[in-house]
């Protein structure tokens, strides 16, 4: 069952034992074929569908997905895991294994790396995160090392390390805890205190673990269901997760990426894709400010004559199908607002969104402020999952010719 790192489970279990130093484990290397990595990272892309948070709740769901980053510098290279915070952009380099990470030999490898990746210059240590991510592990284990971690980010390095010596913990986790330990060759080139660095990589450290490999996967059941609340309509949910398997099974051999707009790009003209939940609020206050602009657009002469448009009409439409902006030009009084009134009411399955040129007088950040956007308008736009109609109305009163020349160029 999918667990993140401060979930420990309420049962326990024996250790299987160590893996061999001389095995070498299935599906642990980057490429195509590796079904559990495959599988993670679907459920990793699943949770930014749905807006749903994987790790830490306050960070919310990934900004983006990037996958075999060996190459830009990162040492845990099965993915890299971003989110974008008030306080900054946070990164999570995670290491995928199919097998139970928490045995001795496997742990002794990842906390080799782990120390190595945080000791390099790539990496910020104020923010940036190491993610281990693991099939079923041993329980007891599981438990202690969420306990581990939550000390690390309760207490200093150096009274953590102080108290674990004082009988606070058990044996065998008191050993889980030293295993956390800053290798030595490093610790003496990079003038890290060993004494206080198990505290100080817990401190970093986020683990995720998944049944994938299970005879029966809960994760699996679970990916299903954020698969069904990014859908707009559920009942194609089973789909849903299998497309998404598919693509990023492609992606991970050609060490790609996935983004909430790559994501609707890639499913909106297959599945209609519901607004994710933490975008809801502010679409909510973009369809209430468009609806009330939309509202004092006239279309009528007196109230009473409406004019034949059917002609103009179908030239906006094909003009816009066939490019990304279009300006609808003439004098005033002529009809435009109506006609681009009319052209956005017509978008059945688009996102609508009408603004006024005198409204963006000030910025967009102005803007946002002044009507309580939670999320800035242009990422909301771009993570929209599916088409979003645009009207910006009035700026011929507000741009010169050059401005349009401009345009048109």
């Amino acid at each position: 069952m999918f667990s993140g790192e401060m979930t420990p489970d309420e049962h326990s279990g024996d250790d299987a034992g160590d893996r061999p130093s001389n095995a070498k484990p299935t599906k642990n290397t980057g490429g195509g074929g590796f079904a559990f990595e495959d599988r993670v990272g679907a459920a990793l892309a699943a949770f930014m569908l749905a807006g749903e948070a994987p790790l830490k709740p306050e960070l919310g769901p990934p900004a983006r997905l990037d996958f075999q980053v060996e190459a830009d510098g990162w040492l845990l290279d099965d993915v890299l895991i971003h989110w974008a915070t008030p306080s900054g952009q946070v990164r999570c380099c995670c290491s995928i294994k199919s097998y139970d990470m928490l045995q001795t030999t496997a742990l002794a490898s990842f906390v080799a790396l782990a120390w190595r990746q945080i000791l390099r210059q790539e990496f910020v240590e104020q923010r940036d995160l190491v993610g281990l991510v693991t099939a079923t592990p041993s329980q007891t284990r599981w438990k202690d090392l969420q306990a581990l971690i939550q000390d690390a980010r309760s207490q200093t390095p150096e009274d953590l390390s102080r108290r674990s010596q004082t009988g606070i913990y058990s044996a065998s986790k008191l050993k889980l805890f030293n295993s956390f330990r800053c290798p030595e060759d490093l610790a003496l080139e990079h003038g890290v205190d060993a004494a206080t660095s198990p505290a100080r990589l817990l401190d970093r450290l986020v683990t995720l673990r998944f049944d994938f490999e299970d005879a029966v996967s809960q994760d699996d059941a679970a990916a299903v269901g954020r698969c069904a609340r990014a859908l707009a309509h559920p009942g194609r949910e089973q789909e849903l997760w299998e497309a998404l398997q598919i693509w990023v099974r492609e992606l991970r051999g050609h060490a790609g990426h996935v983004t909430p707009a790559r994501l609707a790009e890639q499913l909106g003209d297959r599945f209609a894709l519901a607004v994710p939940q933490h975008l809801r609020a502010v679409w909510k206050a973009i369809a209430r400010y468009t609806e009330d602009a939309l509202d004092l657009v006239p279309t009528t002469i007196a109230g009473r004559v409406e004019l034949d448009r059917d002609a103009e009409a179908e030239a906006l439409r094909t003009a816009a199908a066939g490019h990304r902006s279009v300006a609808v030009l003439g004098p005033s009084g002529a009809g435009k607002s109506a006609l681009a009134k009319k052209w956005l009411s017509d978008s059945e399955g688009s996102f609508a969104v009408w603004l006024h040129a005198r409204d963006l007088a000030g910025g967009l950040p102005q803007f946002e402020r002044v009507h309580q956007f939670s999320e800035p308008l242009r990422d909301s736009i771009k993570r929209a999952p599916g088409e979003v109609r645009i009207v910006i109305d009035g700026l011929t009163a507000r741009l010169t010719t050059r401005h349009w020349r401009r345009h048109r160029s």
